[in-house]
């Protein structure tokens, strides 16, 4: 990782839509939350609305999500065809990490994901898609 990570971007993925938190690595208690559609205009969406934050899509910015199959695939490849640094991470090391609590919604889920990417960017396995001739 040649360069600091400013941008933790936690990604909640659900059956027809996603949400997106941000933390900054100077305001690690703050985030923003927005929510979008499951689908090539959201992810379009998502990344306009990261840029009016002035988040990039490049090494200063780590996106993590929790691996869930077919739901995060597609978000996965998009973010990694624009460059992305992208971490599937499973859900539970994540779970695990903030202890046990009742109750969630997905904006706090994805505020959890954003805040352990902060927390444990330097454990951080960088996804890569599985080659198509496997």
């Amino acid at each position: 990782m040649g360069k600091l990570l400013k941008f933790f971007v936690g990604i909640d993925i659900s059956k027809t839509r996603f949400d997106v938190a941000l933390i900054k690595a100077d305001h690690p208690t703050e985030s923003t939350h927005h929510q979008f559609s499951r689908s090539a205009d959201g992810f379009k969406k998502m990344v306009k609305w990261l840029q009016r934050l002035g988040v990039l899509l490049n090494t200063e910015t780590l996106f993590c999500m929790e691996y869930t199959g077919i739901y995060n695939a597609g978000l996965a490849n998009f973010l990694i065809e624009q460059k992305a640094q992208v971490w599937v991470e499973m859900p539970l090391r994540i779970k695990r990490s903030t202890g046990f609590e009742r109750g969630s919604d997905d904006k706090t889920c994805a505020i959890k994901i954003a805040g352990y990417a902060f927390r444990y960017q330097d454990k951080m396995q960088l996804w890569r898609p599985v080659d198509s001739s496997i």
